[in-house]
């Protein structure tokens, strides 16, 4: 597959005051792809060309007390996918076709700062409704071959993010981040290897919640250097590999936790440290993706396995 792509894009801002500013932007995209496939009939070219105009606006103030609050609107634009793996014997090569633009609308409020003496943070809110947005959906076609359809559906998500610092004390800090996603796919009437199913998709590899939390601690020394001990541990909740919730399928991705940590000591001047640090301590090993193949399900594991190591930097 080749792709071509052509943008003119623009974007003009304006301070109302000192406090408010608002601003709005425009893009013309045009995409165009030649793509072919051979599935023992000879190669089969296609060609197809998209354009949209996207559009953004913003405003942003800020606050007497230094806190910034903002909120945009703003559309997306995706040009349409071939489908990957178009082993559909039955059909060749009316299945070879691309599907129409992505197109998305997403709505944010979010604000940042300091609205405390000891926190720094940030946090939005969001909501996306997408339309003709592709899922990829694979399996093994009875006229042989290991097919993938793009299963084409709305979707609409709303979510929640937070990234913070908290300075405990002078020395002690503790940096943690949250997001929430809830997502939800109209149900669609699809014909897959020639039967009509009504299925209700998932959103697949999206975890309904993220969340780290990593403790710092800075120890001076009398010659102005300073320790800096820190953890950190994240987790991210179990997803489906596909988009079907269906059991059965053997699909469900389990939620993951990682830890890692860096003891280093920091010299007066900040030329250089030297430390130990542990990613993955705890050898945790999961999977990333899993894929239903009806004759063998298909999983992508993870590679980070643990790492332990001494670490020295320089600075000239």
């Amino acid at each position: 597959q080749e792709v071509t792509s052509t943008g003119i894009f623009g974007n003009v801002g304006y301070n109302v005051n000192d406090q408010l500013r608002i601003a709005g932007g425009l893009r013309f995209s045009n995409d165009e792809k030649d793509a072919g496939a051979d599935i023992a009939f000879g190669l089969f070219p296609r060609n197809r060309d998209w354009d949209e105009v996207s559009w953004d606006l913003s405003a942003s103030y800020e606050m007497d007390n230094g806190i910034s609050v903002y909120g945009a609107i703003q559309s997306g634009y995706q040009s349409g996918q071939f489908n990957p793996r178009p082993y559909c014997f039955d059909d060749w090569p009316d299945c070879f076709v691309a599907g129409d633009n992505v197109t998305a609308i997403n709505y944010e409020l979010g604000l940042k700062g300091q609205p405390l003496e000891r926190l720094q943070m940030s946090a939005a809110i969001f909501l996306t409704n997408y339309s003709d947005l592709p899922y990829q959906v694979s399996q093994l076609d009875p006229a042989g071959g290991f097919a993938t359809y793009n299963l084409i559906v709305d979707q609409t998500s709303i979510g929640f993010e937070w990234e913070s610092t908290a300075y405990v004390t002078d020395n002690f800090l503790l940096h943690e981040t949250l997001g929430y996603i809830d997502v939800d796919v109209d149900e669609q009437l699809v014909d897959v290897v020639g039967e009509q199913q009504t299925v209700k998709p998932v959103a697949p590899l999206t975890p309904e919640l993220t969340f780290s939390i990593s403790p710092e601690l800075r120890i001076p020394t009398n010659g102005g250097g300073q320790w800096v001990l820190r953890a950190d541990y994240s987790y991210r909740d179990d997803m489906w590999g596909e988009p079907s919730s269906d059991p059965a399928r053997m699909s469900k991705i389990e939620s993951r936790d990682i830890v890692n940590f860096d003891f280093s000591y920091r010299s007066a001047d900040e030329s250089w440290l030297a430390g130990v640090y542990g990613r993955n301590a705890t050898d945790e090993r999961y999977r990333n993706a899993i894929l239903n193949l009806s004759d063998y399900i298909l999983e992508i594991l993870s590679n980070d396995a643990s790492e332990f190591g001494l670490r020295f930097q320089k600075s000239f």
